[in-house]
């Protein structure tokens, strides 16, 4: 298993909540780790996601590719990689890329609202659930 992907599974199975505040454009990596995370929150008027790997003709590591499946619907997939079409926060949310898409000022607190709600959770258990939901 390569370092990206060793990576991505850390923040998969990682036994704390991990929330992405995307406060800019998320392209190829950027967008693989904020996937990885538990809930992410984008900034609504500015910034992309973006799976540009189409127009850089490369491919994903079956690893990556495992990620993206478990994390957007099948269209929403097929779309995002076979265009490399950036998709605003809005869009993002409504194609449940993100659980948010906010204004500036509110991504960063609204992510450190959702981890705090979960931080008190049972680290052990909270482990288990998300290697449960989230293995490769």
């Amino acid at each position: 298993m390569g370092k990206a992907v060793e990576l991505l599974d850390r923040l998969l199975t990682f036994p704390l909540p991990t929330v992405a505040a995307i406060n800019g454009h998320a392209f190829g990596m950027g967008a693989l780790v904020a996937l990885a995370c538990d809930y992410r929150y984008m900034r609504a008027d500015r910034g992309y996601f973006c799976l540009p790997e189409i127009d850089l003709k490369v491919t994903l590591p079956a690893g990556m590719m495992s990620l993206l499946k478990m994390k957007l619907t099948p269209p929403v997939l097929r779309d995002l990689l076979l265009t490399g079409r950036r998709i605003g926060g809005a869009e993002a949310m409504r194609l449940g890329i993100v659980d948010e898409a906010c204004a500036a000022d509110e991504v960063l607190p609204n992510a450190i609202s959702r981890a705090s709600a979960l931080a008190a959770k049972d680290r052990e258990t909270f482990g288990a659930m998300k290697r449960s939901i989230n293995q490769l």
